[in-house]
């Protein structure tokens, strides 16, 4: 709607822009860095905390989109599940097949294992849990703690696990030293700086084509300001002020435009 207004080939702040551009401030290029050490030297999974919308679900992604040897990727999307749910979504994804014949718990276990052996003979399968902060103590003990002691007990089978969730993910893990014993890297995303705010703003901009300053210097100031630095809060009111600035035939986006929208947005967000 606006993208002609303010000399743009795309939106470049809409859910989909996260496909094309990827902004690597410090916390991510450092977690990036300790994943990809951990993946290929140790067996224990990858644990990731952050606040929600600070960017673990599209770092994660970028990852396995960069090092093709990690096939599948396999993004487990739904936390709340029982032990058995979760094991049979994993044969699932392993397998390929949209239903599975009944096979009980120790069945399907022995169906994931044969899946793993058979990916293992091509690359190594990456298991990315989202949201595992939400995982019942059921979940830890029931799935993470099998897959973890089958990964160390086959050498054959190649198996890496990221799991990322809310800040309190590490301390939850803790609590079962069966799984947090075998952790290989905690690598906590933090939020981004005043300057990295800036910068996220100016190459997503960029990437979508435009070639002059959208947003003022105080504008940008402020807008960390509001949001702490969290990529998507700044992303929803950056998408908000491009379409206010065009509404009302800004020539930038001001200080005053991202108080207005930020009185409409964090609000509904909060």
């Amino acid at each position: 709607m606006y993208e002609a207004y303010w000399n743009l080939k795309s939106q470049p702040f809409s859910r989909n822009s996260g496909e094309t551009f990827f902004f690597p401030s410090l916390s991510v290029e450092s977690t990036l860095q300790r994943m990809t050490w951990a993946l290929e030297n140790l067996s224990g999974p990858v644990l990731i905390p952050g606040p929600s919308g600070s960017g673990k679900t599209t770092l994660v992604r970028r990852f396995a989109s960069e090092f093709s040897e990690y096939s599948p990727f396999i993004q487990m999307l739904f936390p709340v599940l029982s032990a058995d749910e979760m094991l049979r979504m994993i044969l699932r994804e392993l397998s390929g097949q949209e239903s599975l014949p009944a096979l009980g718990r120790d069945g399907t276990l022995v169906g994931i294992r044969s899946a793993l052996r058979q990916h293992s003979e091509t690359g190594a399968t990456l298991l990315f849990f989202d949201d595992a902060h939400l995982f019942s103590d059921e979940i830890l003990v029931q799935v993470l703690h099998p897959l973890l002691c089958l990964a160390e007990a086959e050498s054959s089978i190649q198996l890496k696990m990221v799991l990322a969730g809310q800040p309190h993910l590490a301390e939850r893990i803790q609590r079962f030293p069966a799984v947090s014993e075998r952790i290989a890297v905690c690598s906590p995303l933090e939020l981004l700086s005043c300057e990295e705010t800036s910068d996220f703003v100016t190459l997503s901009l960029a990437a979508a084509g435009c070639e002059t300053p959208v947003f003022s210097p105080d504008s940008l100031v402020r807008l960390h300001r509001l949001t702490d630095g969290n990529p998507r809060r700044i992303a929803r009111l950056c998408e908000m002020a491009l379409l206010v600035g065009f509404a009302e035939e800004q020539q930038q986006i001001d200080v005053a435009v991202i108080d207005a929208v930020a009185k409409e947005v964090l609000r509904a967000a909060a």
